[in-house]
């Protein structure tokens, strides 16, 4: 008889692992793996964001590099100079000289990495408009007149811009979601 009241006053014995635990378990398991896809995929696009912004940056020491020469009018570069306004008849267009640009071999074999296609260029960067992913934004930096309270303007680079005189020009490239990513400005 004891031995009856003994196990009436036990406490309940339960299951080891129930039904919650494990539908808990299961649902820790399905957000450990969506972080790392999400988490992976992330990386591999911010990847590709900075592989576009190193494509960039040479395009930019390439500029840099011949900005200071463009001022001998023996420059061989005809496309892209040379600078000085009395230099020709028909002074270089920014057009020809992109060209000539992208025809150089560090750059025609340069690859975008969004698209995997050669390297593009844009008029600017359009938020939700995946063909411009990692495509280059040359802009024209005007800076405001002085004594203005007016912010400095960049528009876009256009293929007409005369290269008689130097320019400043900002580049930029756009990102996965096609927004622009500032790379940096040059004189040229």
């Amino acid at each position: 008889m004891m031995r009856e009241a003994e196990l009436k006053d036990a406490p309940e014995m339960r299951r080891f692992f129930t039904l919650a635990d494990g539908v808990f378990v299961a649902v820790l398991v399905a957000v450990f793996i969506a972080v790392v896809v999400l988490g992976t995929y992330n990386y591999q696009e911010a990847a590709k964001t900075e592989t576009a912004k190193r494509e960039a940056e040479a395009v930019m020491a390439w500029l840099e590099s011949q900005a200071a020469l463009r001022d001998n009018p023996d420059y061989p570069i005809a496309a892209c100079g040379p600078a000085l306004e009395t230099a020709s008849l028909l002074p270089p267009t920014w057009e020809a000289c992109r060209a000539y640009l992208l025809s150089q071999p560090e750059f025609r074999d340069a690859r975008n990495p969004f698209s995997e296609g050669p390297l593009s260029v844009a008029d600017a960067c359009v938020p939700g408009k995946s063909a411009l992913r990692g495509a280059l934004v040359f802009e024209k930096f005007v800076p405001a007149p002085d004594g203005s309270q007016a912010p400095p303007t960049t528009p876009p680079m256009p293929p007409g811009e005369l290269l008689s005189k130097h320019l400043s020009i900002r580049v930029s490239i756009c990102n996965r979601d096609a927004e622009p990513v500032f790379v940096g400005q040059v004189d040229f």
